[in-house]
């Protein structure tokens, strides 16, 4: 499928008070800058240019995800990547996905092997000899704070980071380039419809389904997302909520949290195709204390599904340049403004902002768009 929005609608109709996003190229300040779209392909290299991208791990987390993708998205005529993981945990459907371009453990890596810059994102693999490490900052909290100061010191180091609230944590140590994330849409393709699929679920048709997108790790907050649901029903509205990612292992305490505040709550464990359960959702909630730049909403806004989120990681910076894209909720909010929130996202009054967040979710925010804001970035080392 084209990364092109199935139902393109002209920038011009964007909803009343909420600016029309512009595109701008890259730029450097001494704090942060943006690597973004613009019209100008980069120009090709003599030769290929030889990237590894590295991680410790292949995991569930979408830092993981954000490596895969780049590693096999990238032009081939223009890049010759390949992937290198340490001895952590490998997801296999990750894994399938990156054996699209050579993966390769790093006890057995080459050291001879000649490399023009090495992407990493949760360590320093100081193994690889490269012309050139680029370290991307992927959270804002406590451990990425850790992580900068860390990374920071590094001499030589290129800093980059996927939202500006990530590229304030290496503020003390130099130049941050900020390049957005982007989702593959064909992630999000249905295969039963959304009436269908909600059938299979046991979930009635006028039932409101409150939508987590990720793993139940404590800094998501997704207790919050029951306890909206619970607000609901005690104000008579049918309501479910719905967990799509990994409950398992260390996440476990958090799925019975959730168990204890909603008994009805459906847990379906990770996915790779997710279309049909996004279109189950009538609003997609993420509660977060801190985030990078969340794949999750991403998601949600490609498919036109109502967010509410808190104001944390890329949203503030992406609202102060396009306007509104969610229903903003405090990190401590208490029930009443949780299920106030979930009641405002389906409302009328927020479908002109749904509408406009998914226009500019498949204008700027897809995998190939992300994909040619890294090949920019990469080619201009």
């Amino acid at each position: 499928m084209p990364e092109t929005d199935p139902t393109p609608i002209p920038v011009s109709n964007h909803p009343p008070n909420v600016p029309v996003g512009h595109v701008s190229n890259v730029s450097e300040t001494n704090r942060t800058a943006t690597a973004r779209d613009d019209t100008t392909e980069p120009q090709p290299s003599a030769d290929t240019m030889k990237v590894v991208f590295y991680s410790h791990a292949l995991g569930r987390g979408g830092a993981e995800r954000w490596l895969v993708d780049l590693a096999t998205g990238l032009s081939h005529e223009k890049f010759d990547a390949k992937i290198v993981l340490d001895n952590g945990y490998r997801d296999r459907a990750l894994l399938r996905q990156a054996s699209a371009v050579p993966v390769v453990a790093l006890a057995k890596w080459n050291d001879s092997e000649p490399v023009d810059a090495t992407v990493c994102w949760s360590a320093i693999p100081h193994k690889i000899k490269a012309k050139h490490t680029v370290f991307c900052l992927h959270g804002s909290g406590s451990f990425a704070r850790q992580v900068a100061k860390n990374v920071g010191v590094v001499p030589g180091i290129h800093l980059t980071a996927v939202s500006e609230a990530a590229a304030e944590l290496f503020a003390p140590y130099g130049t941050t380039t900020t390049i957005h994330n982007g989702c593959n849409p064909d992630r999000l393709k249905p295969q039963l419809g959304r009436e269908a699929f909600r059938q299979t679920l046991g979930i009635e048709p006028r039932t409101l389904v409150v939508g987590f997108l990720g793993r139940l790790a404590a800094v998501k907050q997704p207790h919050l997302v029951a306890r909206a649901v619970a607000r609901l029903r005690q104000k008579g509205i049918d309501a479910r909520t719905m967990f799509v990612g990994d409950y398992q292992g260390h996440h476990r305490p958090r799925a019975k949290q959730v168990r204890s505040i909603d008994d009805q709550a459906i847990f379906t464990g990770p996915k790779e195709a997710i279309g049909d359960y996004v279109a189950a959702m009538d609003v997609m909630m993420l509660p977060s204390q801190t985030e990078g730049f969340s794949l999750a909403k991403i998601e949600a806004w490609l498919a036109g599904v109502p967010v509410v989120a808190t104001p944390v990681g890329a949203v503030p910076e992406l609202e102060r340049e396009h306007g509104a894209l969610v229903v903003r909720v405090n990190p401590n909010a208490d029930d009443d403004a949780l299920a106030d929130a979930v009641q405002l996202a389906v409302s009328p009054q927020n479908a002109a902002v749904v509408e406009y967040a998914r226009k500019l979710a498949w204008r700027e925010f897809t995998l190939d768009q992300m994909i040619k804001r890294w090949e920019r970035y990469l080619l201009s080392l």
